[in-house]
């Protein structure tokens, strides 16, 4: 006992003989090491956790993903063909030690991968059975929060699942400062509405994103029994660069011959990139009397939309314009001109069989091997 405090005694001496500032310092140092200790030991906690969280919300999932197959892919019903929350019960997946909203998500999410890479009866059985489970009553909650991504992954999730969202608050959504609202809410009422789709875009002052412009391409297309509107007002050179873009595609899609005249009169457009979209369109609509303009305009053209020129004329297929095409191809000196002129000749057989053999009798090296390149189907990517 005696020794014991001699000792603590002892200690006290030294620490009381350091300075000031070495036991400020050693104060500091303590506090540090104790600080990174709570932190190392706070972060190995942290990645168990989520360790252990994603292996349990793997083994939901692969739960999750047996009872859809079973339910909409496995199971021919003969009755509705109609599966109700009772029989797609997922509450026991509750004590797996997630909770009840994660395992809805996971549901969801599997079900929305269910839409995309399914289509017909077990899309829509998908479909059904979200709806029979009521998911889309708690996503309809979740679209009228302030946050704005949940109102975004709530858009998603209806507009994926096909379900109907209020208009007239899908059309107070198109003035959201969000851009990812606004697009969602324009896909949803261009998805359910009863007037013309195109309404939409005509009152679209705003570029559209990739994305957009392929959802929207995509619902054109999966629309039964649909005839597209007029383009008028669309293909102009006062609209939306991308918009006009989308139009184009639609005009070529739904082969509107009708929106010729408005696409003749966009080549006019200062936007190389649209230009070139636009000739590219004439040509794969076949446009044969748009093919007199396109040649006038050829000389003044920047090189690359020359280049788009001469692949159109070979898609418009008419024999025509051989003359102009063969002259470019022997007269150039550009080699990608040559290239061009060569495939969209080889393209216009059996019309332009009478010039290809003339051209492989009397043309320079230079000028076969180009042929060649183009008569092989392997090598022509045009």
């Amino acid at each position: 006992m005696w020794l014991h405090n001699a000792n603590t005694h002892a200690y006290l001496s030294v620490w009381g003989s350091f300075p000031f500032f070495i036991k400020i310092c050693f104060a500091i140092s303590v506090v540090a090491l104790a600080g990174i200790l709570f932190a190392m030991t706070s972060i190995i906690a942290k990645k168990l956790a989520k360790k252990k969280e994603e292996q349990r919300s793997g083994l939901i999932t692969e739960r999750i993903n047996e009872m859809l197959l079973s339910a909409v892919v496995m199971q021919q019903r003969e009755d509705t063909g109609i599966i109700t929350k009772k029989d797609f019960d997922i509450r026991p997946l509750y004590t797996l030690g997630l909770s009840a909203k994660k395992v809805k998500k996971i549901l969801v999410n599997e079900m929305l991968n269910y839409r995309n890479y399914f289509s017909g009866t077990i899309a829509d059985r998908v479909r059904r059975l979200y709806i029979s489970m009521s998911l889309h009553e708690e996503a309809y909650a979740r679209l009228y929060k302030g946050n704005w991504e949940i109102k975004v992954n709530a858009l998603s999730e209806l507009y994926k699942m096909g379900v109907e969202t209020d208009h007239a608050y899908l059309l107070e959504l198109l003035n959201n400062n969000d851009r990812y609202i606004r697009e969602f809410a324009r896909l949803s009422l261009m998805k359910f509405t009863k007037r013309d789709p195109l309404q939409f875009l005509r009152e679209l002052n705003e570029p559209i994103s990739q994305w957009e412009e392929f959802e929207i391409f995509l619902l054109f297309q999966q629309k039964n029994d649909f005839t597209l509107g007029s383009l008028e007002g669309l293909i102009s050179l006062d609209k939306e660069p991308t918009v006009v873009s989308l139009c184009l595609q639609l005009a070529v899609y739904f082969r509107q011959w009708e929106s010729v005249p408005l696409i003749l009169e966009l080549i006019q457009t200062p936007d190389l990139k649209l230009r070139a979209e636009a000739i590219t369109a004439l040509g794969k609509l076949e446009a044969t009397d748009s093919a007199k303009y396109l040649i006038a305009i050829y000389p003044g053209q920047a090189h690359v939309i020359q280049l788009k020129i001469l692949a159109t004329l070979g898609m418009i297929r008419s024999g025509s314009y051989l003359r102009f095409l063969e002259n470019e191809f022997i007269s150039s000196q550009d080699f990608e001109i040559k290239k061009y002129a060569s495939d969209a000749i080889i393209k216009l057989y059996p019309l332009s069989k009478i010039t290809i053999d003339k051209l492989m009798g009397n043309a320079e090296a230079l000028n076969q091997k180009i042929l060649n390149h183009s008569l092989n189907p392997l090598l022509n990517t045009l």
